[in-house]
């Protein structure tokens, strides 16, 4: 007996980023559930950090909300790294699309991952 369900393929998203920009942009009147994970490191004496927040009018939730967080201050001689998981529900008004934006810190070492569903 098999308990499992079916997932409209067309609804599944995805993103990467190495760089400060766009995860993704969520349709007027549509809703993004899913997962989102950050990570950033330093070898070096500087403070490095990911942030991923929301972008957008009247967007759920609120702009520049952070959705995923992740900081590290670097040493000298000495490898560090963090990193943050998290499982936002974030909503577009009928009005208008709204984004999910990545931004780095410092040298900008780090990266961030999105995968879930636009419905």
């Amino acid at each position: 007996m098999s308990y499992g369900f079916l997932i409209n393929s067309d609804l599944m998203v995805s993103g990467h980023l190495t760089a400060t920009g766009t995860l993704l942009t969520i349709p007027a009147n549509k809703r993004f559930m899913g997962y989102i994970s950050v990570h950033v490191y330093a070898t070096t004496a500087t403070t490095e950090e990911a942030i991923v927040t929301t972008a957008g009018t009247n967007v759920i939730p609120a702009p520049s909300s952070v959705l995923a967080h992740a900081k590290v201050n670097g040493l000298a001689l000495t490898s560090l790294s963090d990193s943050d998981y998290q499982c936002p529900l974030v909503a577009a008004p009928s009005a208008n699309a709204v984004t999910i934006e990545l931004t780095l810190t410092g040298s900008g070492t780090g990266h961030a991952t999105l995968v879930g569903f636009v419905y």
